[in-house]
């Protein structure tokens, strides 16, 4: 299965041949997806863009046909963390938090990864069908192998309505949505929003709330409005990308920032992902509570944004909560080498949460 979408109101399994297509990097790379998807004669793509405009790797998939179900799976062989990311991660923290220090950016989003081996092949059908089941509120995806299920709306088109779902400020319980971090975080990221938008909508409104996915909570504001005439899907997504959640403020000094500081390329780790047709519709999420599976291997990522009052441990221990859906999905259990913060966070298998093995 190369191909799958699920939220709230839409269930989508690619089926048949499936046409494949590179839009390369750089600015044209949503124009030229639109193009091919209008080439093909087909009448939905779906795809998973990487996160630096500059990095190669963004995929178009355009499946023969679409079933209205969600795949059935097997069991999950063996699996255990190789590598929990964190000195990478901890080396990172350092260099951000001086670079805040100077005001030299507002907010940087630093990632982490994780890498997990398997005693064999993981079957991305099993884990799409646990993400269903466990995060039903969220934009589950799984495309060309990245699989995961956000809680986040970068944007979607309804005919002329536009709506978006910004997320920053992640907390255990809401109570702990209440700092100063959280709110400027949160400032950052919708304002960057509402600024991409402003250009390509009529009548743009905002509403702010606190909202539970699972057992993480957020601060989250949505928009809604209508798309000017000649606006599309992937127009709007090219205005969007990197929003301040996924990148930071100010937008080019803090992807420059990620550059230096993260050894390793995010690849499509949130970069836009979702579907889009040829009137103009679609829906994208961001590649967020995801992983890359590829075989017997898996790297799963998490991160958080960093500003001036960030603290060190928080942060790490954030990262962990929103490991939990994916450990969840593919049946690992933590390191044990993992901080103490791992079990307050939720990451235990879900035998123990329930008595017989759940983290979420």
């Amino acid at each position: 299965m190369t191909v799958f979408w699920s939220s709230p109101g839409i269930t989508m399994t690619g089926s048949g041949d499936v046409a494949r297509y590179d839009p390369r990097i750089g600015s044209e790379r949503y124009r030229l997806a639109r193009d091919w998807l209008d080439s093909t004669g087909r009448e939905i793509g779906f795809a998973s863009f990487a996160f630096d405009r500059d990095t190669p790797g963004s995929v178009v998939l355009a499946p023969q046909g679409i079933v209205p179900s969600v795949p059935t799976g097997t069991t999950t062989p063996p699996g255990r963390v190789v590598d929990d990311g964190r000195s990478d991660w901890e080396a990172g923290y350092l260099v951000a938090m001086a670079e805040l220090s100077a005001a030299r950016v507002g907010k940087v989003v630093l990632a982490r990864q994780v890498e997990l081996d398997f005693d064999d092949p993981v079957p991305v059908p099993t884990i799409v069908e646990r993400l269903v089941e466990a995060n039903p509120d969220t934009y589950v995806f799984s495309v060309d192998g990245m699989v995961g299920a956000c809680p986040e709306l970068l944007v979607s088109v309804d005919g002329d309505q536009v709506t978006s779902l910004v997320l920053a400020g992640t907390a255990r319980t809401a109570e702990g949505l209440d700092s100063n971090k959280i709110s400027d975080e949160h400032r950052y990221a919708a304002d960057s929003v509402a600024s991409a938008l402003a250009d390509l909508t009529i009548d743009l409104v905002g509403e702010q709330s606190v909202l539970t996915f699972g057992m993480i909570n957020h601060v989250g504001t949505r928009f809604i409005g209508r798309r000017r005439p000649g606006v599309g899907i992937l127009d709007l997504v090219a205005a969007l990308h990197p929003t301040a959640s996924v990148g930071g403020t100010p937008s080019a000094e803090a992807v420059a920032l990620i550059r230096g500081i993260e050894p390793r390329s995010r690849g499509n780790y949130a970069g836009p992902i979702g579907w889009f047709d040829t009137a103009g519709n679609g829906e994208f999420s961001l590649a967020l509570r995801c992983g890359l599976i590829r075989s017997n291997r898996v790297t799963l990522y998490a991160g958080g944004g960093l500003v001036a009052t960030s603290d060190r441990e928080s942060e790490w221990d954030e990262t962990e909560l929103k490991l939990g859906p994916m450990l969840q999905a593919l049946n690992v259990k933590p390191n044990p080498a993992w901080s103490p913060g791992a079990k307050r966070a939720g990451l235990v298998p879900r035998s123990e949460a329930r008595g017989e093995g759940s983290c979420d």
